[in-house]
C-alpha cells in the first residue's frame, strides 16, 4: 500500500500539471483581448489630463521647463532629472 500511495501523488502531480495548461494558455489570451479592447480608454485617461492643462492654460506648456516647483528654484536652475521623474509619473 504504501508503494500505490507514491504512484498515486505522482499521478495527481501529472494530472494537475496538464490541466493547469489550458487555464494559463486561456488566461493569456484573455488577458491579451482585455488588454487590446481597454487600450483606447487608457490612452484618453492619459492624454486627458495634460488636454485639460492646454485648454486651462494654453501658456503653461512653454514655461514647463522653468517650473520651480512649491520649494523654488534648484541651485544651478534646471534639473532634467527632476523633469523626468516627473514626465514618468504623469505618463
Amino acid at each position: 500500500m504504501r508503494g500505490g500511495g507514491r504512484a498515486r501523488s505522482e499521478i495527481e502531480y501529472l494530472v494537475r500539471s496538464l490541466a493547469v495548461i489550458p487555464l494559463v494558455t486561456h488566461g493569456i489570451t484573455f488577458s491579451s483581448r482585455f488588454q487590446l479592447w481597454t487600450q483606447p480608454v487608457w490612452i484618453v485617461l492619459h492624454v486627458l489630463p495634460l488636454a485639460s492643462s492646454r485648454g486651462r492654460a494654453p501658456n503653461s506648456f512653454p514655461r514647463l521647463d522653468r517650473f520651480t516647483g512649491r520649494f523654488g528654484d534648484f541651485p544651478g536652475g534646471f534639473d532634467l532629472s527632476c523633469l523626468a521623474r516627473g514626465s514618468v509619473v504623469l505618463l
